[in-house]
């Protein structure tokens, strides 16, 4: 077989690792030649393997062989084979994880994979818990993470090993669909945006207005998002205030402007812009906003990045949220840790007022363009990733045709 790099060339670039304790067994190189660019990560190694010398043996092995086999991947000559975890174990834990996760990054660096089909509950955990908070398999699994550290697309998914797919048919479906979305991945060029800090513009009210006339009044139709911070949850008690917003009229530009006597006015034509697709997460909050605040129903307001996800995924706890998909989907980094203590309540319930007005004004401006920027970019990878999940439909179709029956 040929190799895409010699072993002796991975083996010099994985460092060092005792302290995990496993360190005992020898190192299982990287298997297949990798010609379509797709890396399978294995989270570990069974016996089998280990015993060999090989990741090109087993039921694990086997399974996403004859998985991608049907999609037209042939596993030797498309794909390589490595693991997360490079010694055998028989409980592997998700410290171990975090221990393997530099020589994983020294592989990724050396292969440059297009795209990376992770396995297991490990994966996860070590490789995005610097990307997202309180991270698990249930909480990704499925969903195409865009790796700018890699310049690559990843998908995780169970481990053939879950105790769940030896028997049940609808785990093993489950599997098979994420293992085809990660093969969709690899017909489409990873997108890489341009750094967050180059992309804001903060505007004097002045400047804001006279922006948002000139947007008011073009008439090429275009989409632009949009994301208003307040002091409270709800619009409707007389303390509550519409502070700043920002308005994002590309993936790679924003603006970003406090709301005042000289803005309200030039915003108000610019939400009732019938030229203007508007994007927002949420638009029950901004449409709210805008009708009790400002007087006006926001015209063309007809794409919203949270129902958009969720009509291609349903899964419930906070895989909905902007805070959420912006780094899973376009691989920035969390941009709001430092401004959440500002925005709680003073009390219970969602009509509590908020301390938004003591934030310095940069810093707000700041996280209001972010807000809006990534949901532009969560579009647009939206838009894009539902061409792929229409291919998933009649799977879906025929698991609830399957449940119906029983």
């Amino acid at each position: 077989m040929k190799f895409a790099l010699p072993q002796t060339q991975l083996k010099e670039r994985i460092s060092n690792c005792e302290a995990c304790g496993l360190n005992k067994s020898s190192k299982i190189p990287v298997y297949g030649s990798g010609g379509m660019g797709l890396l399978i990560v294995f989270d570990g190694q069974d016996s089998l393997q280990q015993q060999v010398k090989s990741f090109g043996i087993g039921f694990r092995f086997e399974f996403v062989r004859r998985a991608l086999k049907e999609l037209g991947i042939d596993i030797t000559h498309d794909c390589w084979v490595t693991s997360l975890i490079q010694c055998y174990s028989n409980d592997y834990t998700n410290q171990q994880g975090s221990y393997c996760l530099a020589n994983l990054h020294n592989a990724l660096d050396t292969l440059k994979p297009k795209v990376v089909l992770f396995f297991g509950e490990a994966c996860p955990r070590a490789v995005l818990k610097d990307t997202i908070k309180g991270i698990y398999l249930d909480m990704v699994r499925g969903i195409v993470h865009n790796s700018r550290m890699f310049g690559c697309r990843m998908v995780f998914t169970l481990s053939p090993f879950h105790p769940a797919s030896q028997s049940e048919e609808a785990v093993i479906k489950v599997i098979h669909r994420d293992i085809a979305i990660a093969a969709n991945c690899l017909a489409r060029p990873y997108k890489q945006y341009k750094a967050e800090e180059g992309c804001i513009e903060l505007m004097n009210p002045r400047n804001a207005a006279l922006w948002l006339e000139r947007e008011a009044g073009h008439t090429q139709t275009r989409w632009q998002a949009f994301d208003y911070e307040t002091n409270s949850l709800r619009p409707y008690n007389d303390t509550a205030e519409l502070v700043s917003c920002a308005i994002a009229d590309t993936p790679d530009h924003v603006v970003s402007f406090m709301i005042d006597d000289v803005t309200t006015g030039p915003l108000k034509r610019w939400l009732t812009s019938r030229h203007i697709k508007k994007i927002a997460h949420n638009t029950a909050f901004e449409r709210a906003w805008s009708i009790v605040k400002l007087g006006v129903a926001p015209e063309m307001l007809i794409a919203d990045t949270m129902l958009l996800f969720h009509a291609m995924d349903n899964r419930k706890d906070k895989v909905r949220s902007i805070k959420f998909l912006g780094p899973m989907l376009t691989g920035c980094q969390i941009w709001n840790e430092h401004i959440e203590g500002y925005l709680e309540g003073d009390a219970e319930g969602s009509y509590g007022i908020n301390k938004v007005r003591q934030i310095p004004q940069r810093q707000l401006l700041i996280y209001n363009a972010m807000d809006s920027l990534i949901e532009f970019r969560v579009f647009d990878v939206l838009t894009e990733q539902l061409k792929d999940y229409k291919k998933t439909f009649a799977l879906a179709k025929e698991l609830k045709k399957e449940r119906d029956q029983q």
